[in-house]
């Protein structure tokens, strides 16, 4: 839900990932992007999986392209629908990757959460970006073994300390 009450979806239209807004009475918003709707194409058939709102109230889109394989896709659109970002990342170099979630971190950095297929297994994997959608230093933490969300910095705080565990590099916070 945006600032304004407008109530923004993601998912998958025509094969792109897409987006529509409805107005606090539930009409679609003719002033968001195209009559409503807006969508982008990662390169191949896409898919919008998650939505959230960073601190200026733009919205970041996490989702997946099949350019083969699979990889990680998210966009970042301002508040009336224009792109301002967009992002595909093959995580685990040539194995499946789906991006199933993003957040803003208090740094104001992007963190992709999502799953990569694995030599015998699906895995969870957390990828950094920077505002401007370039890879935070370093590559995808890949494979998560174990990954803990815990409340951080009180009830009200809206903080979130995530714990993995990665056997090739070590213990995270």
């Amino acid at each position: 839900m945006q600032l304004d009450g407008k109530l923004v979806l993601a998912g998958t239209s025509n094969g792109n990932a897409a987006l529509v807004r409805y107005t606090p009475a539930g009409a679609v918003d003719l002033s968001f992007g195209t009559s409503g709707r807006v969508t982008r194409d990662f390169g191949a058939t896409d898919s919008g999986n998650a939505i959230t709102l960073d601190g200026a109230g733009n919205l970041l889109v996490a989702g997946a392209t099949n350019v083969p394989p699979f990889n990680f896709a998210f966009a970042r659109f301002l508040p009336g629908g224009a792109l301002d970002i967009s992002k595909t990342d093959d995580i685990s170099g040539g194995m499946d990757d789906r991006s199933f979630d993003i957040a803003v971190t208090s740094a104001g950095k992007l963190l992709v959460v999502g799953s990569s297929q694995g030599p015998t297994n699906w895995k969870t994997t957390l990828a950094l970006y920077l505002p401007d959608g370039s890879q935070d230093c370093g590559p995808a933490v890949y494979p998560v073994d174990v990954l803990t969300a815990a409340s951080s910095g009180g009830p009200s705080s809206g903080q979130v300390m995530l714990n993995w565990l990665n056997p090739s590099y070590g213990p995270y916070d």
